[in-house]
């Protein structure tokens, strides 16, 4: 931010800034340092832009990421299933049952 002012109060220094709070391009734009050109660019370029509309597009494609990610996730899953040979649900009841008596302690029960 740019200075408008300091004095000092004793032996404070008190400063005062502009309030006006500028984007980059708008200070390029008052610097004068562009050529009319360059100057036409920027604006137009400033007039198309939508804050609003890049946010939304942004958010629309980190939803789509986060999908295609949760659903290679949930491929490889099934694949390591299919590798191991495990069927994905279970079809009958286990043939042993086994009971836990103690923390490291198990006890089979037919």
């Amino acid at each position: 931010m740019k200075q408008a002012s300091k004095h000092r109060e004793g032996s404070r220094q008190i400063r005062r800034h502009e309030k006006k709070g500028r984007t980059p391009a708008q200070r390029l734009l008052d610097s004068g340092a562009l050529q009319k050109e360059e100057r036409k660019e920027l604006l137009e370029q400033l007039r198309k832009l939508n804050p609003f509309g890049m946010r939304k597009a942004i958010r629309e494609l980190e939803n789509d990421f986060w999908k295609q990610r949760e659903e290679l996730l949930e491929r490889e899953r099934e694949e390591a299933l299919a590798l191991v040979g495990a069927p994905p649900l279970r079809s009958r009841t286990p043939t042993r049952a086994i009971k836990r008596t103690t923390k490291n302690k198990v006890a089979v029960v037919s």
